[in-house]
């Protein structure tokens, strides 16, 4: 197909030239265009995706370039700002330092001491190994480092003169009020014995002694002042009434242990004033001066830092909002361009694909339509378009010759009517609408018992159908999916006898008619055996139900005889406890009698009185231990045999009701040599179904006493609890018993198997255990054994079964 020329030159050609110029545009038009189309429509998008592709790759290199430059412009700015938080991270530390140190001053340890060491030396690492954004910092830099550097050294004096405290207080303080007590300790011995005036005079001093290194302790430890002045005034005044007391002396002894007293408060008052000039030193020059003096100092020296950082910042700032807008215009301008030029070069190649796919539609519509004379033009045109041009022209050549195949088919369709009325499969075709018989072969009139061939012409397909609802069924499925396969129908004959029928359906048009051919077999005799088989299931399934019902039956007697072994047990076991506290209550009532009589006839005396009190006391406490141990089975028991007789849901502590649990198997353990061992945690709370679980562990200990061991083998029973995750329990029961054959593993959980049919073995312990896991507990349970080595079931289950 020609491509016209565009119309805008064409009209301008014709406006300056009428006449022979609009041919010459045409044949120019028509030249660029098998130029274009020259080249393959492949290589024309494939050099239209090229463009595109050359754009984005140039377009990419500018958004590359332009990144690197904002890229340099943020690194600067995130520098100045990294800075910016470095001068706050010092201050901050500098007041940390100055708090630890005041502490420090306060209430020296070396925990403290040690915690300003590590600081003061990372604080000095920092402004060592700081590096500016410019040289314009260095002065400043240079006197913050010599600022940290005298409060770091503030410190050390600091801690000198703390250490100078510390030894006046040790020698001059601790030792002389040592020496003071043991003095005091001397002359408080020497005149308690003695009648004498100076045991109140030393009482007094003592009095004041004590007071006086209370108040010492807490000027030391709190530089408390008023503490300082009245342990001063106690010692002064104790100093002053040393001359007083020596006069009332009774002996040498205590005068020259007074002596001593005095020389040993005088010194303990002149170390209390060092102290004090050490603390007023320490605070007011030191502390004030050197410490909080140089953190003001290094504040103000940050504080200046960090606004010449910012005004950097801003600078910075400024320059990066500059260079991201001067990137953006340059990126939209070259886009723009790109763009442009590849919008040209697609719309050029897709008006060379789009008019001439446009004239192959038409001719194609024509050539649909029967218009087979109409000329395809661009089949000489060497590209895809031409290529489907020519193919347009053998589509038409086809259609011609369809044409011609129509009139052979016809002929076929009648050879093919010879066929169906010769086949042995009955054959019906039906319309679609109203499902009206139109044809029917012979073997199909035989089928359903009609002579006369045309008496089955014109009947619905209901009329040969036992259940009109079959008819409905068959309708509505080939009308909805236009096709069906193996549908079983019981069907009718004229004479009225039943048949059963194979149906086979698919869609077919006769003569423009929208209709079904129906395939018929006979499968009546094929559907008999399947009643036959049907009838032969239900028997099994019945025979089946009586079963479980007796299983059923079974597991019930099997619960019922665990539960009577266990009442058995419990009233042998509650027996002894029982017998024991009636036998006392006879002994504590002849005892009783006997008192009556002695105390009736007068003769009763202190001694009857009391053997009788010890006896009765000796005799109550025995019935009590008995009464409350028959208590304590008969709750076990309670508890248990309620459970196992109901399955009601309930929270319970799992390690008590393990025990619980034992304490009921009681009677059955002590027959043997058997140790059972419980690892639980005693905070596990199940809410689950505690009869359940109870039958669980109770059948484990039973399997093991009846199969595992055999009577009087020693052995060992272990019940291991843990939670591996919180939604999962682990439960492992082990015995050290016989084992498990090999050949008996994988049977162990099935219903009636045994190893021990001889000895009353049922076969349905494991088995009721399996099932309760798997159904009630919501588990999983699994076994292991090896002969010999004894058996370990592993039980897992939610703690909310």
């Amino acid at each position: 197909m020609i491509v016209p020329p565009p119309p805008a030159p064409a009209q301008t050609v014709l406006r300056e030239a009428p006449g022979q110029q609009p041919e010459t545009v045409r044949i120019r038009g028509q030249a660029r265009t098998r130029l274009i189309r020259s080249v393959p429509v492949g290589w024309r998008l494939s050099l239209m995706v090229a463009l595109n592709a050359v754009v984005i790759v140039i377009f990419g290199a500018l958004i590359w370039g332009a990144g690197q430059v904002v890229q340099r412009q943020w690194d600067e700015l995130h520098r100045v700002r990294e800075f910016d938080r470095l001068f706050v991270r010092i201050d901050s530390e500098v007041g940390r330092l100055q708090s630890l140190i005041h502490r420090y001053f306060n209430a020296p340890t070396p925990e403290v001491l040690a915690e300003i060491a590590r600081r003061r030396g990372e604080l000095l690492a920092r402004l060592e190994g700081m590096r500016l954004p410019g040289d314009e910092f260095a002065d400043e830099l240079y006197r913050l480092t010599l600022t940290s550097r005298r409060f770091l050294a503030g410190f050390d004096a600091l801690k000198t003169v703390n250490d100078r405290i510390r030894q006046t207080y040790d020698q001059s303080i601790l030792g002389s009020a040592r020496d003071m007590a043991g003095l005091y300790s001397i002359l408080d011995n020497a005149a308690r014995g003695i009648d004498g005036l100076l045991w109140p005079s030393l009482s007094q001093s003592r009095q004041l002694f004590s007071e006086a290194l209370l108040a010492v302790d807490a000027f030391y430890l709190g530089n408390d002042r008023t503490a300082a002045a009245v342990a001063e005034h106690n010692l002064n005044t104790i100093v002053n009434t040393v001359p007083v007391m020596q006069d009332l002396a009774a002996d040498d002894l205590q005068r020259a242990a007074l002596t001593a007293l005095e020389d040993r408060g005088r010194t303990l008052l002149q170390g209390l004033r060092r102290l004090s000039r050490d603390f007023e030193e320490s605070q007011n020059v030191i502390l004030v001066q050197e410490i909080d003096g140089g953190q003001a100092a290094m504040a103000a020296l940050i504080d200046h830092l960090i606004g010449q950082n910012r005004a950097r910042e801003a600078a910075v700032q400024s320059r990066f909002d500059v260079v991201v807008a001067e990137i953006a215009t340059s990126i939209a301008a070259v886009g723009t361009g790109f763009l442009l030029i590849s919008v040209l070069v697609s719309l050029i190649i897709g008006h060379s694909i789009r008019r001439p796919l446009s004239g192959l539609m038409e001719e194609m519509a024509a050539i649909a339509g029967g218009d087979y004379e109409r000329r395809i033009a661009g089949i000489d045109i060497r590209d895809e378009i031409g290529a489907m041009a020519r193919s347009l022209t053998i589509f038409k050549d086809n259609a011609i010759a369809k044409r011609r195949i129509e009139h052979e088919r016809e002929a076929q369709e009648r050879r093919w009517r010879t066929i169906l009325e010769a086949s042995p499969v009955g054959i019906s075709i039906v319309s679609r609408l109203g499902f009206q018989r139109i044809y029917s072969n012979p073997e199909f009139d035989r089928l359903i018992g009609v002579t006369d061939h045309g008496e089955a012409a014109g009947q619905t397909i209901s009329t040969t159908f036992a259940d009109p609802a079959d008819a409905e069924r068959l309708q509505e499925l080939a009308s909805r999916e236009g096709r069906i396969s193996g549908l079983e129908v019981a069907r009718r004959r004229a004479d009225g006898t039943l048949w059963w029928s194979l149906l086979e359906l698919r869609e077919i048009e006769i003569d423009g008619r929208d209709c079904f051919i129906v395939w018929h077999y006979d499968v009546t005799a094929r559907r008999r055996q399947q009643e036959e088989t049907r009838a032969a299931k239900e028997r099994a399934e019945n025979a089946l139900d009586e079963l479980k019902v007796t299983q059923r039956s079974l597991v019930q007697a099997e619960k019922m005889a665990s539960l009577g072994g266990l009442v058995a047990g419990i009233a042998h076991e509650i027996n002894t406890p029982v017998g024991t506290t009636l036998t006392a209550a006879s002994l504590l009532a002849d005892e009783t009698a006997a008192i009556t009589r002695l105390f009736g006839d007068g003769t009763i005396r202190r001694s009857d009185f009391e053997k009788f009190l010890g006896r009765a006391g000796d005799i109550t406490q025995r019935i009590m231990i008995n009464c409350e141990r028959a208590a304590e089975l008969i709750q076990s028991f309670k508890q248990v045999a309620v459970d196992q007789t109901s399955d009601e849901r309930r929270s319970f502590n799992l390690a008590a009701y393990i025990r619980e649990i034992l304490l009921s198997l009681g009677p059955r353990l002590k027959k043997t040599r058997l140790e059972v061992a419980v690892d639980c945690p005693d905070d596990l709370t199940l809410n689950a179904y505690p009869g359940l679980f109870a039958q669980v562990l109770t059948n484990f200990v039973i399997n093991s006493l009846v199969h595992g061991y055999d009577p009087d083998q020693p052995g060992k029973l272990t019940i291991s609890v843990s939670r591996p995750v919180p939604d999962q329990i682990l439960l492992v029961y082990r015995d050290d018993g016989k084992g498990i054959a090999p050949e008996h593993l994988s049977r162990v959980f099935d219903p009636f198997f045994t190893t021990n049919r001889s000895g009353g073995g049922t076969g349905l312990g494991l088995n009721i255990v399996y099932n309760i896991v798997r159904q009630k507990l919501k588990g999983d349970l699994s076994v292991a054994s090896e002969l010999g080595q004894g058996a370990v079931f592993t039980l897992r289950f939610p703690p909310e079964a």
